[in-house]
């Protein structure tokens, strides 16, 4: 059998019950879990037989990113970047030549021939902000305070789109996939923060090591449909513009739709 080289390579091959017998709250979860060596399959009392056979070690070093034409311009940007200052300014570091960054809890690296690898695997909408931050992240911390994407310099403009393209259909995700939150605490090292504006789930996620993200979901309840809101730390235009932060949320959006999708038995 083939090596596994993505998450949903191994989840494609779960039942996809959520049935918790292998102790983890979904089986999205358990197959980050194996994919990062930290379960094995043998742990999924209902994975057939033949698949447990013919099972081979996850693959999980960095794969190249195939580089489209248009990002060409995006590698020539890189080249020539003085790396031991855009690791203090992004909070990465430098390990055998590459720049390595944390975005979604992992490893996301580029050399200095401009060449990019990554551990995730849904990626090419954050080539751009990845790219943005690596070249303007100034050393100014994270607050710590949460605002909209409307209160970003030049968002109110833009809000409206952003609505439209990333928390309205992220929560449409949230209404049908309950599992979502679980999942993405389990997949990418978010961090659920209790009481947020009174919202029922609310998690953090580390996109970059100074970007920050919150999600805050509110229920339906009775004559009220739900709501979900997406904030950045109020740093965030210190570090990006507008534009990556805008690509980051319909990204983040169109992500976690895809494995929500991917889900369904």
């Amino acid at each position: 059998m083939t090596k596994p080289t993505t998450v949903m390579d191994i989840f494609s091959q779960l039942d996809k019950s959520n049935c918790g017998e292998c102790g983890e709250k979904t089986c999205l979860a358990f197959a980050s879990y194996v994919f990062q060596g930290r379960r094995s399959k043998e742990a999924c009392p209902r994975l057939p037989v033949d698949l447990l056979e013919n099972s081979e070690p996850c693959n999980a070093s960095p794969p190249l990113i195939e580089m489209s034409e248009q990002d060409v311009d995006t590698r020539n940007r890189i080249i020539g970047l003085d790396f031991a200052d855009a690791a203090l300014r992004t909070g990465g570091l430098i390990d055998a030549g590459r720049l390595v960054i944390k975005i979604l809890g992992k490893d996301f690296a580029i050399d200095r021939e401009g060449d990019f690898f990554s551990d995730i695997h849904i990626i090419p909408w954050l080539i751009n902000p990845f790219t943005c931050y690596v070249l303007n992240a100034s050393r100014a911390p994270v607050i710590g305070e949460w605002i909209s994407f409307r209160d970003i310099p030049a968002g109110w403009e833009y809000y409206p789109l952003f609505q439209k393209r990333a928390e309205e259909p992220l929560r449409q995700v949230a209404d049908r996939y309950p599992a979502l939150f679980n999942d993405i605490v389990s997949l990418f090292q978010g961090q659920e923060t209790i009481g947020y504006q009174d919202a029922d789930v609310s998690v953090i996620l580390p996109v970059f090591p100074k970007l920050p993200v919150l999600i805050s979901y509110y229920h339906p309840m009775e004559g009220i449909e739900s709501a979900l809101n997406i904030h950045f730390d109020k740093s965030a235009s210190s570090h990006v513009d507008i534009n990556a932060l805008f690509t980051l949320g319909a990204g983040l959006s169109q992500m976690f739709g895809k494995i929500a999708a991917n889900h369904q038995p």
